[in-house]
C-alpha cells in the first residue's frame, strides 16, 4: 500500500491511497470466511461452498464491499499513525478505482487545528473581595432561620407580601378555560415571583374567602400557545399563613448545629463564608484568565469538530435526564424543542469547551509540560482516597495504555493551573 497527502488546508486533509490486488486479496479471503455461512448452492452444504464457486455464481466482486470495510480501517490507522495526524472526527472514504489493476481511493480527514497562542499566563486580574462582613453573617443566619421557620395560620388580617396564600384558581382566555390554567389548594408565597408577572400583587390585601378576578398577560417567552395572550383567573382565597421565625438564641443554635452558643455559631458561619468567598475568588481569577487566553489565541475550528462536541453534549444531557426518570424525546415534547434547537442553545458552550481544550493542549506543547513518575503515584494515591479502588487495581487499569490517559489528565490540569494563575 502506498499513500500520500494530497492537500492539507484549514484542518481538512485528503490522503490518497493505492494498492495492487495482491494486497487486497487477504481482505477478500477474510470477507469470504466471515460471510460464507450465509450461502447455500445445490451440491454443497450451507456454509461449505468454496469461494471460487461463489465468485463464479455471484461474480468476483461478491465480497469486495465487505473486504473494503475490513481493509479501510487498517490502512487508515496505519497512515494516520505514520503521518502523525490527530483526527477529531470520523473520516470519509471515496473509491476512485477498483479493478484488476488495483485499488485507488482517498480519505477526507478532519484534524486538530493549529493554534497560535497569544498571552496565556501572568494576567493582572483583580480578585473579588474575600472579606466577610457582619451583615454577611447575619444574612446567612437569617437563611437558616427561614429554613427552620414554622407556618402560622392567619385569620385576623388581610394578606401581605411574604404570606403564603392557599388558593383555588381557574384561568380563562377569551372566556374559555385553558389547559394547565386551573388548580385547587395551591400554596403561593406572595412576592416570590412564582406565578405570572402581576398575578401575586393582585392577591395582596385580601382576606380568607375573598373571590378575586386577576387579569394578567402572559410573557412573550412563555409557551407558544400562551405567549403574549391576555388571561383572567378567578381566584378564591382559601387560607393565609405567615412564617414564624425561631428566636435567635443559644437554644436555636443547639437545635441546628453542633455548637452550644450563638457566638460559637457566628464564628463557624464566618469561617464557612470566608472559605466560600476565597474559593469563589480563586475560581473567578482562573475563569477570567482562561477566557482572556482563549480570546488572545488564534484558531479556526472546523465545523466537524463543533458537530462532534454537540453530539457529545446531547448525549451527556440525555444521560442527565435519565437520572431524573426522563427521556430525551419527552424533554423535546415538554419544551416544544427540536434537537437542532437544543444544539443551537448548546453551541456557545461547545465552542468554549473546544477552545479551552485546544488552549491547554497548545500550552502543554509550548511549555514542554511533562508528568513525572512521582506525580503519577501522587495522583493514584489521591484517587485511592476518593474511590473504593485499591492502589494496585488503579495502577493495573491505567497501565493498560502505559498511563497515557492519566498523564494527559495531569498535564491538562497543570496547563489549566498555569493559565489560571492564583487569586
Amino acid at each position: 500500500m502506498e499513500y500520500k497527502i494530497r492537500s492539507n488546508e484549514n484542518s481538512h486533509v485528503i490522503i490518497d491511497y493505492s494498492l495492487d490486488m495482491a494486497e487486497f486479496e487477504p481482505y477478500i479471503e477474510k470477507a469470504y470466511q466471515k460471510n460464507k455461512s450465509q450461502y447455500a448452492i445445490a451440491g454443497f452444504r450451507k456454509g461449505k461452498v468454496p469461494r471460487k464457486i461463489l465468485e463464479m455464481h455471484y461474480g468476483k466482486e461478491v465480497f469486495y464491499d465487505d473486504a473494503l470495510n475490513l481493509m479501510l480501517p487498517d490502512h487508515y490507522d496505519k497512515s494516520i499513525d505514520e503521518l502523525k495526524l490527530e483526527p477529531v472526527a470520523q473520516p470519509t472514504f471515496e473509491l476512485d478505482q477498483l479493478d484488476d489493476e488495483g485499488i485507488k481511493y482517498y480519505a477526507n480527514v478532519v484534524v486538530r487545528p493549529d493554534v497560535k497562542l497569544g498571552q496565556y499566563k501572568d494576567f493582572d486580574i483583580e480578585a473579588p473581595s474575600t472579606e466577610v462582613t457582619e451583615e454577611d453573617i447575619d444574612q446567612a443566619i437569617d437563611l437558616e432561620r427561614e429554613k427552620n421557620a414554622r407556618m402560622k395560620t392567619v385569620d385576623d388580617r388581610a394578606s401581605k407580601e411574604g404570606d403564603v396564600v392557599t388558593i383555588d384558581f381557574v384561568g380563562k382566555i377569551d372566556g374559555e378555560v385553558f389547559e394547565g390554567g386551573s388548580g385547587e389548594g395551591f400554596d403561593l408565597t406572595l412576592g416570590s415571583g412564582q406565578f405570572i408577572p402581576g398575578f401575586e400583587e393582585q392577591l395582596i390585601g385580601k382576606n380568607i374567602g375573598d373571590e378575586v378576578e386577576v387579569a394578567v398577560t402572559f410573557p412573550e417567552e412563555y409557551a407558544e400557545e400562551l405567549a403574549s395572550k391576555d388571561a383572567v383567573f378567578d381566584v378564591v382565597i382559601q387560607g393565609i399563613s405567615e412564617k414564624e421565625l425561631p428566636e435567635l438564641d443559644d437554644e436555636f443554635v443547639k437545635d441546628i448545629s453542633e455548637f452550644d452558643t450563638l457566638d460559637e455559631y457566628r464564628s463557624s458561619v464566618k469561617e464557612k463564608l470566608t472559605k466560600e468567598k476565597t474559593d469563589y475568588a480563586k475560581t473567578f481569577v482562573q475563569n477570567e484568565s482562561i477566557s482572556r487566553a482563549i480570546d488572545a489565541m488564534e484558531v479556526e475550528i472546523p465545523q466537524e469538530m463543533i458537530d462532534s462536541e454537540l453530539e457529545n453534549m446531547v448525549h451527556e444531557f440525555d444521560h442527565q435526564l435519565s437520572h431524573q426518570g426522563l427521556e430525551l424525546e419527552q424533554y423535546y415534547e415538554f419544551t416544544q424543542q427540536t434537537e437542532e434547537q437544543l444544539k443551537e442553545q448548546m453551541k456557545p458552550e461547545a465552542l468554549n469547551r473546544i477552545k479551552g481544550s485546544l488552549l491547554f493542549e497548545a500550552v502543554i506543547k509550548e511549555e514542554g509540560i511533562e508528568v513525572s513518575e512521582q506525580e503519577i503515584d501522587e495522583e493514584i494515591d489521591r484517587m485511592v482516597e476518593e474511590t473504593q479502588f485499591e492502589r494496585d487495581q488503579l495502577k493495573k487499569i491505567y497501565a493498560q495504555d502505559d498511563f497515557y490517559h492519566l498523564k494527559q489528565n495531569i498535564s491538562l490540569r497543570k496547563a489549566s493551573e498555569l493559565v489560571g494563575g492564583k487569586a
